[in-house]
C-alpha cells in the first residue's frame, strides 16, 4: 500500500474541482446544501420511525455460544437487558491472513464503535460473534485493544440470520425469557451505524426520546435527559443498567439520573415543622449545573422546597436527578437565567404548609 501523503501523489492541477468563489457566494451555496442535508435529517427520522413499526418473529430455537466464560445461549447474550445488537464478525477459516487477523471492513466497523456505556443505558446490549474459536478471538480482541463481547458460534444462528459469510447486523429484544428478532442489515447500510445514535436507530424502542415518533407505550425521555460521561453512568461501569427482566416492554423504568444524585431517599429531616425554600440559579450549558446537582438533590431528601431557575436546554437534565424547574430563558443571551418574581422568597426558613 501507497502511504505517501495524498498532497505529494495527486496533481490538483489534473483535477477537476469546485470553482472558487468569494465568502458570500461560498455562504449562499452553503445554505442550498443545508436545506438538502436537512431533508436527509428528517427523511432517516421518518425511517426510524417505520423501522420501530417492523413485526417481531419469534426466535424459539435455543443457540449456542461460546465466551471467556463458558457456553452461553441467545437469551445469556442480552446480559440483563431489553435489547441487544449482534453484530457477525467475519473472522475463520477463509478470511484473509487467517488466524492472525480477521476482516479488514470488520475491523474498521469495531473500530468506530461507540462507547457501550451509552448503550447500556438504553437498556441495550452489543456483542460480535464469529466462527473463530476463543483463543483466535482473544488474541486477535487483545491485539486490537477492543473490549467489546466477542462470542464463537456453535451451530448455525448466522446461517438462520442471514449471514453465513462476510458480515451483518441482527437486531433482537426480548419480553421475559422470549427473544424476538426485530432487523437485520448488511453490505453498505452498515457504513454509517456505529456511533451510539445510529445504533439506537436500528433498534426497536429506539433512543428513547420524547421528540420520536414512536409507537404508544414506548419508553421515552425527554432529549438529552438520559446523556452523561461513559464512566458518570450508575454504576460507573460497562454494565451500567440492569433492568428487571420481567418489565413488559412497555413499562418505563426511573430515567437515568447521574450517581452523584442518587442520595437515599429517606434522610433524617432538619426539622418536621420548618424547612427552606432553596432556589438554584444557573446559566446554560450542563457542566455549570453537574456540580450542584448533588447539593440540591441532598436539600431535597431532607425535605427542603427546592426549585431550579435555569435555561430551557438544560431544564430536562435536572428534572431528570428529580429536582423541579422554572424556566430562566435562553440563558446564553442573557448571561443568567432571571428569577420569576413569584420566587422571589427563597432560602428562608417558612412552617411547612404555609406560604
Amino acid at each position: 500500500m501507497d502511504m505517501t501523503p495524498t498532497a505529494d501523489r495527486v496533481d490538483a492541477t489534473r483535477m477537476e474541482t469546485p470553482p472558487m468563489v468569494s465568502p458570500e457566494e461560498w455562504e449562499t451555496a452553503r445554505a442550498e446544501l443545508l436545506v438538502k442535508e436537512k431533508e436527509l435529517t428528517r427523511a432517516r427520522d421518518v425511517l426510524a420511525a417505520r423501522r420501530r413499526r417492523l413485526p417481531w418473529v419469534r426466535v424459539d430455537k435455543d443457540y449456542a455460544f461460546e465466551g471467556p466464560g463458558g457456553r452461553r445461549n441467545l437469551l445469556d447474550l442480552f446480559d440483563g437487558r431489553r435489547q441487544l445488537i449482534v453484530y457477525r464478525f467475519f473472522f475463520e477459516p477463509g478470511v484473509a491472513r487467517w488466524p492472525e487477523a480477521g476482516c479488514g471492513g470488520c475491523s474498521m466497523f469495531v473500530d468506530n464503535l461507540a462507547h457501550l456505556a451509552h448503550l447500556h443505558a438504553r437498556d441495550t446490549s452489543l456483542v460480535l460473534v464469529s466462527r473463530a474459536p476463543q483463543a483466535d478471538i482473544e488474541r486477535f480482541r487483545q491485539r486490537m485493544g477492543w473490549t467489546v463481547p466477542w462470542f464463537t458460534t456453535l451451530d448455525d444462528f448466522s446461517e438462520d440470520f442471514g449471514v453465513a459469510e462476510h458480515f451483518g447486523l441482527n437486531v433482537f429484544i426480548r419480553n421475559r425469557d422470549r427473544v424476538f428478532r426485530t432487523y437485520f442489515t448488511n453490505a453498505r447500510a452498515a457504513d454509517a451505524i456505529g456511533n451510539v445514535w445510529s445504533l439506537l436507530d436500528i433498534t426497536p424502542l429506539g433512543r428513547q426520546e420524547q421528540w420520536e415518533d414512536s409507537p404508544e407505550g414506548y419508553p421515552q425521555d425527554p432529549a438529552y435527559s438520559w446523556w452523561s460521561l461513559h464512566d458518570e453512568y450508575d454504576p460507573p461501569t460497562a454494565t451500567s443498567r440492569r433492568p428487571d427482566p420481567r418489565r413488559p416492554p412497555g413499562r418505563r423504568e426511573e430515567a437515568y439520573v447521574p450517581k452523584h444524585t442518587r442520595a437515599a431517599r429517606t434522610p433524617a429531616r432538619v426539622s418536621d415543622d420548618w424547612s427552606m425554600r432553596v432556589l438554584f440559579s444557573s446559566t446554560s450549558g450542563f457542566g455549570h449545573v453537574q456540580p450542584m446537582l448533588p447539593l440540591a438533590a441532598a436539600a431535597r431528601d431532607r425535605g427542603h422546597e427546592v426549585l431550579w431557575a435555569t435555561a430551557d436546554d438544560v431544564r430536562p437534565r435536572v428534572e431528570a436527578a428529580g429536582i423541579p424547574t422554572a424556566s430562566g430563558g435562553d440563558a446564553r443571551r442573557r448571561g443568567v437565567a432571571r428569577v420569576p418574581p413569584s420566587l422571589s422568597r427563597v432560602a428562608l426558613p417558612h412552617r411547612r404548609g404555609t406560604a
